[in-house]
């Protein structure tokens, strides 16, 4: 193992949605449906070739993409990218098979939750079919939820309807939002615990964090070294510091 660790989120810091940066022009996941495609930048292109050309640098991709969905990236296939942590930290993904020790921790985590994931799920669904029909619940393999809002909700309108959904969950589960997306999963599924147990086997010497989102946030702050990209959902933190870009 290197010396430095480059601990790295996917989706809107490696690539992204042509929809959500026009400049993307390099393939980065193979799906079944044009629009569903992302794409590198030129300056995410040369940045993640810096880090994963470089001798000295190992890349752990963490990502809240599930296993199929992982597979999808170029990332995946990439040699030298041994390990993945994957579902938010859920699954630790090593050398083609899931990690046995973090496994068998994850699992007993959830057989303690009170409010199990099946029956979150089960008391959204029938929450959504009466106020929301029109959302997307989706469970990614058993390790946690996403909502997609409808469309036609006004930013004001998602953020009340998001509000309500995670008064449905217990104070054993976390939430995160992004445009149209609320996740709600249990707060032991945290990237950084992820990051923190690797950062314990492999004992770097140098370890950056580079993300994009809060949920990337937790698990950067273990970094000795924090990359953000630009327009970032992160800086909404700190917004008096940033001078407008055009």
């Amino acid at each position: 193992m290197s010396d430095i660790v480059l601990f790295t989120d996917l989706d809107e810091t490696v690539f992204q949605l042509s929809r959500h940066n026009a400049a993307g022009k390099h393939p980065a996941t193979a799906t079944p449906t044009p629009q569903h495609v992302s794409y590198q930048t030129d300056y995410q292109r040369l940045l993640f070739d810096l880090f994963y050309q470089a001798e000295q640098v190992t890349v752990i991709p963490v990502t809240a993409r599930d296993l199929r969905q992982y597979h999808n990236t170029f990332v995946s296939r990439l040699p030298k990218i041994e390990t993945a942590v994957l579902y938010f930290g859920g699954l630790i993904w090593h050398q083609h098979r899931p990690l046995p020790e973090w496994a068998n921790h994850i699992y007993q985590a959830f057989q303690s939750l009170s409010q199990p994931l099946a029956d979150l799920q089960q008391e959204l669904s029938q929450f959504i079919a009466k106020h929301a029909p029109s959302s997307v619940l989706r469970n990614s393999d058993g390790y946690y939820l996403t909502l997609r809002a409808p469309a036609e909700l006004t930013p004001s309108e998602r953020e009340a309807f998001f509000a309500e959904v995670k008064t449905l969950a217990s104070a054993e589960y976390l939430s995160y939002s992004h445009r149209r997306n609320l996740t709600l999963l249990p707060q032991f599924l945290d990237k950084r615990h992820a990051v923190a147990y690797l950062q314990s086997q492999l004992a770097p010497k140098l370890s950056l964090g580079m993300g994009d989102s809060l949920s990337d946030l937790p698990f950067m702050q273990l970094c000795d070294i924090r990359m953000i990209p630009r327009y970032a959902q992160i800086e909404q933190l700190f917004p008096a510091c940033l001078t407008p870009t055009p």
